[in-house]
């Protein structure tokens, strides 16, 4: 007897669902590592040990961030002194980037607490006595704080005003949404794929136009004829082989997709360098498929606190009931690569692994889908009788004026759908006769070929820098982090993907004629990813590409040990970089990117330059660096727009 499987109410199928896609709710408080910027006298400073936030709402201070510092003093804490007019004060100072947004001071007393049992002081001066304590402050924050890094700084002095502490955190509020915890945050991500998109269909549908001439007037109107000319006008949009006929296109076309990939990703690259970047940098570099960054310590305060942080009318109660809206990261994330994978949601040892696994499943995708087509060209070839040839001068040898007309029309068929008996010289008259199917199937997979080569190296073109840094720096993990086939398997992909097959491509284009490289639609459409925007004898600045993206994905995946090395080494690359692209301007005729090429060039060495200033060696404080990260962000995602700003006035040519 076969057994009915029983159907969920509405209802509870609802709020199951609703408990799957809800995000898990952290109600601890976020522990907070602190920068201890204590400059007095050691015995007189108290020891923090723990800083624990919050984020509260109340009536009289609307939103707004509670600190507790849990610590130890080897003496008592005296709130005044007979000999001074003066009182222990707790400065309180709140800063985004360089900006004050609060600044306070109180009592100390009046929110510091000694451990329970409370026991009376023998010293009437002395608020507190020796031993342990617990300090409590609020930080009004106002409303449209989240997405930002607000720095606070407690700072408290004696009745002689001698320094007793000085402890600094950084906090970065968010507002989580249902699905993200970034909330409005995965704007910037659907900017940048947007950007993205945008650019490829108005781009794309110039390169269709311009193309097409190429196949509209292909004679015939059978359904196959017009799939024919569909493919004549899409192998020659592919191609790129009108940028050269059409400086209008080429204006238009430039800057392109791959531009805007390119700086996506250098962008991205930046926040791996090991610096001292501020957290809400991480932010703006992800979305919603991560380790999720409101996850708290569990929270387990000292037992002779606890009944007064569980106290609602205590000055440092917690309320265990409120989650955390804190952008938290692991204790052990470390500046570089490590923030970066726990932002993403990975540990680092893992961002090799997804990259390579995402580069071979659209490469196999792609593989796939050009052998679909290619069986589609084939068998439509055939059924269309389009390997069928006359036999009658098979057997001669063709004269010269035949010659230049079949050269002619080789060089002009550019379509996906090709006749098989055009790839041939034709015969003349006579009984007509079927061409072996092997030769029809040999012209046709040369030609898709073609078109799935050029295919494969737009792919690795977009992927090489990712996969030159996650793969050098899975090379230099431990033992104890990564394994040695996950490490073998990384070496081969740096010295294959990254080093030979774009030295190959290289050499290709260097070996081949510039008339052949421009010309031969089967070349352009094989090589012409690497340089089918750039002018005739500027084939070769593709390898600035490449070597650029070598050095980085070295210095960034292997020198995580030091950001001062990094950052020197890119800004010295970014400025050879910019003195190479300005001096040869490879762009073809038309394509007007010397000022835009400038333009971007400046920004990048200006950025570069910020992140020598990040480095532990020049050591800027954290108001400074708050400002110099903001300068940072704001070259992601919408620095792309100057690149559509671009193309826009455009148009009209």
């Amino acid at each position: 007897m076969r057994r009915r499987c029983g159907r969920l109410p509405p209802s509870m199928a609802s709020a199951f669902m609703s408990l799957l896609l809800a995000l898990p709710v952290f109600a601890d408080p976020a522990t907070l590592s602190f920068q201890d910027c204590f400059s007095g006298n050691v015995s007189n400073k108290l020891t923090v040990d723990q800083v624990y936030a919050q984020v509260l709402n109340s009536e009289q201070l609307g939103t707004y961030l509670n600190l507790t510092v849990l610590g130890n003093s080897e003496q008592d804490i005296h709130g005044f002194a007979d000999s001074s007019t003066s009182l222990a004060t707790l400065f309180t100072t709140t800063t985004i980037l360089t900006l004050n947004v609060w600044t306070n001071s109180s009592y100390l007393c009046d929110t510091l607490r000694p451990p329970s049992p409370l026991t009376p002081l023998t010293n009437d001066t002395a608020c507190v006595p020796a031993g342990l304590f617990a300090l409590s402050t609020s930080i009004p924050w106002g409303p449209d704080r989240a997405l930002t890094t607000l720095d606070t700084r407690l700072r408290a002095v004696d009745p002689f005003s001698a320094e007793l502490l000085c402890v600094s955190v950084s906090t970065s509020p968010l507002d989580p949404s249902l699905g993200s915890p970034y909330g409005l945050a995965h704007a910037i991500f659907w900017a940048t794929v947007a950007l993205a998109i945008l650019y490829w269909i108005v781009v794309g549908t110039a390169r269709i136009i311009s193309a097409w001439g190429r196949g509209i007037h292909r004679p015939g109107r059978s359904l196959w004829a017009r799939a024919q000319s569909a493919g004549f006008i899409l192998a020659s949009a592919i191609s790129g082989e009108r940028f050269a006929a059409s400086p209008a296109l080429m204006r238009f076309s430039t800057p392109c997709l791959r531009d805007v990939l390119f700086h996506t990703q250098w962008c991205a690259a930046l926040a791996m360098v090991a610096v001292q970047w501020p957290p809400f940098i991480y932010i703006t570099l992800t979305d919603n498929v991560h380790w999720n960054p409101l996850a708290t310590l569990p929270y387990n305060p000292p037992s002779n606190f606890s009944g007064q942080l569980a106290d609602p009318t205590s000055p440092i109660f917690i309320d265990p009931n409120v989650p955390n809206t804190l952008f938290t990261l692991p204790a052990n994330a470390t500046s570089g690569i490590s923030m970066f994978a726990y932002t993403v949601g990975v540990r680092r040892q893992d961002l090799f692994g997804i990259c390579i696994i995402l580069f071979l499943g659209i490469v196999a995708a792609t593989i796939v889908l050009s052998s679909i087509v290619w069986l589609l060209d084939f068998v439509g070839s055939v059924i269309s009788g389009a390997v069928s040839q006359p036999a009658g001068r098979r057997a001669r040898s063709p004269g010269p004026k035949e010659l230049e007309t079949v050269a002619h029309n080789e060089e002009s068929k550019s379509a996906i759908f090709r006749p098989a008996s055009r790839l041939t010289l034709s015969g003349g008259g006579g009984a007509p006769s079927r061409k072996a199917w092997y030769r029809a199937r040999t012209d046709i997979s040369s030609f898709h070929w073609s078109v799935l080569h050029g295919n494969l190296v737009r792919i690795l073109v977009i992927f090489h820098l990712p996969l030159t840094i996650f793969a050098a720096h899975e090379m230099v993990q431990p033992a104890a982090v990564a394994s040695v086939r996950a490490r073998a398997l990384a070496g081969l992909s740096f010295a294959v993907l990254s080093v030979l097959v774009p030295a190959l491509l290289v050499v290709r284009v260097t070996l081949t004629t510039t008339n052949k490289l421009y010309d031969e639609t089967r070349t352009l459409l094989a090589l012409g990813p690497l340089y089918n925007h750039y002018r005739h004898g500027s084939q070769l600045f593709a390898s600035l590409l490449f070597a650029t993206n070598l050095v980085f994905g070295v210095v960034i995946g292997v020198g995580q040990n030091s950001g001062t090395a990094q950052a020197i080494v890119i800004l010295v690359v970014e400025v050879v970089a910019a003195l190479v692209t300005s001096i040869w301007l490879p762009w073809g005729s038309g394509a007007s990117m010397g000022l835009i090429s400038f333009l971007f060039c400046v920004a990048r060495i200006v950025v570069a330059v910020l992140l020598v200033i990040l480095t532990p060696a020049v050591h800027i404080d954290r108001r400074r660096r708050r400002g110099v990260g903001g300068v940072r962000d704001s070259r992601h995602p919408s620095a792309g727009l100057p690149c559509a700003g671009a193309n826009a006035p455009r148009q009209n040519h």
